[in-house]
């Protein structure tokens, strides 16, 4: 493992974790985690470690890389990009039928059902992960939630939308994947993800999608979130020039050491904060 992020707030002390959140999200070749000090709802401590493959053994050695893990905390909340998931109005929702949900979004006997409520958007959002990864969170952190990528997105994404009264498309590029959340007149009214390995595999997705949901583009402005390259902008800017970039500190405060990093890498991580 290798860390590449390494940044605390000389003002954070340990004794007073028990008052802050612990952020973190797990991603396909990489862990990063924050503290965030909710009395002052500002950010303490923000690491990211590259080559992390989340086995038993790996995060034996984050502990030693990362002593802030091992601190008492008020909340840990986990991020997961779990392909296996739906949304289901929060009216007709039913905490029995989870094992039913759970046949349409996965054959494996072996993954743990689980869900979030998106009280913004009235919805649930059902999920499932590998059983021996739930359970080697659970016994690494005190009582971890867990929030798939869905709920970080849509609880980001309605804090812009609410202030925007056409449609509003939140892009969120992440390493190899497109998470598409739309809004209308600050409701949700679609969410997704789609591959996104290149440019061009971005470029064929998000045409699909503009075809598919048949929206004015005039009226449509893009909210972008995640790490962009002037390849990818180059082809979103064939459909539309409406677009704003997110701020991670919408969400927490960012102030020195953390406001010289470029942040957007960390939007999902920090959105983690808005999720309960």
């Amino acid at each position: 493992m290798n860390t590449s992020i390494q940044l605390i707030d000389p003002s954070f002390q340990t004794q007073h974790s028990g008052k802050c959140d612990l952020l973190l999200e797990i991603l396909p070749s990489a862990i990063q985690f924050a503290v965030v000090d909710k009395g002052q709802d500002q950010l303490k401590v923000l690491y990211r470690i590259e080559d992390f493959s989340g086995d038993a053994e790996k995060f034996a050695e984050l502990a030693e890389l990362a002593p802030a893990l091992q601190h008492h905390y008020r909340k840990v909340k986990v991020g997961i990009k779990s392909p296996k998931f739906t949304l289901i109005p929060e009216d007709l929702f039913d905490k029995s039928l989870l094992g039913e949900y759970a046949k349409f979004i996965s054959n494996d006997e072996d993954d743990v059902i689980l869900y979030n409520h998106i009280r913004s958007a009235k919805c649930m959002v059902v999920f499932t992960l590998p059983s021996k990864l739930v359970q080697l969170l659970r016994s690494q952190f005190h009582e971890p939630q867990f929030f798939h990528a869905a709920a970080t997105n849509i609880e980001a994404g309605i804090k812009w939308a609410k202030v925007n009264d056409d449609i509003l498309f939140m892009l969120h590029l992440t390493e190899s994947q497109l998470e598409c959340t739309c809004f209308k007149e600050g409701k949700l009214t679609f969410f997704n993800v789609f591959p996104a390995r290149n440019a061009d595999e971005f470029n064929y997705f998000l045409l699909n999608l503009i075809n598919q949901l048949d929206f004015e583009m005039e009226n449509t402005s893009w909210l972008l979130a995640g790490k962009w390259d002037q390849a990818y902008l180059n082809r979103l800017k064939k459909y539309s020039q409406r677009t704003i970039h997110t701020e991670e500190s919408a969400f927490v405060k960012i102030e020195p050491p953390f406001d010289q990093l470029a942040l957007p890498p960390f939007f999902s991580l920090t959105a983690l904060s808005l999720c309960e």
